[in-house]
C-alpha cells in the first residue's frame, strides 16, 4: 500500500516533518528560558526584519509624500533645565509660557521624584497638560498622565522599537484625544500597532535649521531656554493648537550629543545600521511618529495576520518541497531556486510596505531554509534505509 502511494506518503513524510522542525526549533529551542545567554531570536534576530529595507531606500533616495506631510507635533528640548529646585521653578515657567502660546495639548514626557519641589499644582488641573505616567512610587502622580512604556512583544522587551500601545490611555492617544476630543484614537482590534515612523534617523530639526536636508521631513525643536526667553512671542505660529511634547533631546549643539544614549532608543529608521543598531532616537520623537500614525490614516500599516502569514508560508513551503522531492533537479539547482525565491519575496515585501501593508518575511525564510537543509541531510538516508518503501523514478 505504501509502494503504490508513495510519491504522497514521501511527501506527506518529508513535509510535516519538516513543519515539526521548524516548531522545535523557533518555538522550544529558542524559547528554553535556560538559554536565554543564547538566544539568538531575542537577541540578534529580534532586531532584524527585512522590511527595515523599507526605511533603508527612503533613507537614500529621499521621503515619501507622507514623510514631508506637515508634522503635528512640536518638540521642547529640556537639556537645558537642572535637577535641583530652582530647575522645577524653570518648568514651571516653562509650561506657563506654552500655556500663552495656546496649544492643542501638552505632553510632558518626564517624571519627577517626591524628593523634589511639587510646583505643579496649576497644571494638575489643566486638562490640555498630559504628565508621563509615575515609572515608580516614588515619583509625582499626576491624574491627567498618559502611558509611556512601549509594549512588550512574545514576553520580551523590544530591542528596536515597531510596536506602540493602542489603546486610549497612552501617552500618544492621550495627547490626541485632547486636541482632538473628536478622534478616533484607536488604530485597529489588535492591542498594539506597529509605528510607521514618518522621519528618517533621529527624526529631528531645530526650527533655525533651515539648512537641512530632512528640515521639511523631521519633527521641529526648541531647546526650553529659547522658549522661556522669548518675550516676543516670536515661535507662537510654531506652537499654536499643536501637540507639543516636552522631553530630553539631548544636547544636540555638543559633539559629543551622538553618544548620549538618556531615553535613547533602536529605531528601524536608523537607515546607516540593518544590524548592531545603536539608540538613535530619543522617546519623545517615538512618541511623536505615534502621534502621526494616530492622526493620519494614511500614513499607518496594516498588519498582516499571523494566521493569513502561516497559511502563505505552509503553501510556500509545500510549494518547495515537491519541487526537492519530484523535480530531481540536483544540489546547484535547489539552491537556485531557493535563491530566486526569495529575492523577488524581498521586493514584494518592499512593494507591499510602499501600499501600507506589513509582512513578516523573516519566517518564510527561515523556513525554507530549513527545509532546504533538511533534504539535503534526510536524503542519503532514505535511500539508506527506506527505498523499499518508496519508488523513486
Amino acid at each position: 500500500m505504501l509502494k503504490k502511494h508513495s510519491k504522497f506518503f514521501r511527501f506527506i513524510i518529508y513535509y510535516f516533518t519538516s513543519i515539526l522542525l521548524i516548531y522545535l526549533v523557533e518555538h522550544v529551542i529558542f524559547g528554553l528560558q535556560i538559554l536565554q545567554v543564547f538566544n539568538i531570536k531575542e537577541h540578534v534576530l529580534s532586531d532584524i526584519r527585512f522590511n527595515d529595507l523599507y526605511y533603508v531606500k527612503h533613507g537614500e533616495k529621499g521621503s515619501e509624500s507622507y514623510m514631508d506631510s506637515s508634522k503635528n507635533v512640536f518638540l521642547i528640548n529640556i537639556q537645558d533645565i537642572s535637577y535641583s529646585d530652582s530647575g522645577r521653578l524653570e518648568y514651571k515657567r516653562l509650561l506657563n509660557k506654552i500655556s500663552s502660546y495656546k496649544p492643542g495639548a501638552v505632553g510632558i514626557d518626564v517624571t519627577f521624584s517626591k524628593k523634589g519641589k511639587d510646583v505643579f499644582d496649576s497644571f494638575k488641573s489643566n486638562p490640555k497638560f498630559i504628565f508621563a505616567n509615575p515609572s515608580s512610587e516614588n515619583d509625582i502622580f499626576f491624574k491627567n498622565n498618559g502611558d509611556i512604556t512601549f509594549p512588550r512583544v512574545e514576553n520580551h522587551e523590544q530591542r528596536t522599537i515597531r510596536y506602540y500601545h493602542d489603546k486610549e490611555n497612552s501617552f500618544a492617544a492621550k495627547l490626541v484625544k485632547t486636541a482632538y476630543p473628536k478622534a478616533n484614537v484607536k488604530i485597529g482590534n489588535s492591542e498594539n500597532f506597529i509605528i510607521r515612523y514618518n522621519t528618517i534617523n533621529d527624526g529631528l530639526s531645530h526650527v533655525n535649521d533651515m539648512e537641512s536636508d530632512a528640515y521639511d521631513k523631521n519633527y521641529l525643536f526648541l531647546n526650553s531656554k529659547e522658549i522661556m526667553n522669548d518675550s516676543l512671542n516670536l515661535f507662537e505660529d510654531y506652537l499654536k493648537d499643536k501637540i507639543i511634547i516636552v522631553g530630553y533631546l539631548g544636547n544636540r549643539s555638543h559633539f559629543n550629543a551622538k553618544f548620549d544614549i538618556e531615553d535613547k532608543k533602536r529605531v528601524p529608521v536608523d537607515v546607516e545600521h540593518f544590524v548592531n543598531r545603536e539608540p538613535l532616537m530619543f522617546g519623545s520623537v517615538v512618541h511623536a511618529n505615534a502621534i502621526s500614525n494616530i492622526l493620519q490614516k494614511e500614513s499607518r500599516f496594516y498588519e498582516v495576520n499571523e494566521l493569513v502569514i502561516m497559511i502563505i508560508n505552509l503553501v510556500i513551503c509545500a510549494v518547495f518541497m515537491y519541487v526537492l522531492l519530484f523535480m530531481h533537479l540536483g544540489k546547484l539547482w535547489n539552491r537556485l531556486i531557493l535563491l530566486f525565491l526569495t529575492i523577488p519575496m524581498l521586493f514584494l515585501i518592499l512593494q507591499l510596505m510602499e501600499l501600507g501593508i506589513y509582512y513578516k518575511l523573516g519566517g518564510t525564510l527561515f523556513a525554507l531554509l530549513i527545509i532546504e537543509e533538511m533534504y539535503e541531510i534526510l536524503e542519503p538516508f532514505e535511500h539508506r534505509f527506506l527505498s523499499k518503501y518508496f519508488s523513486h523514478e
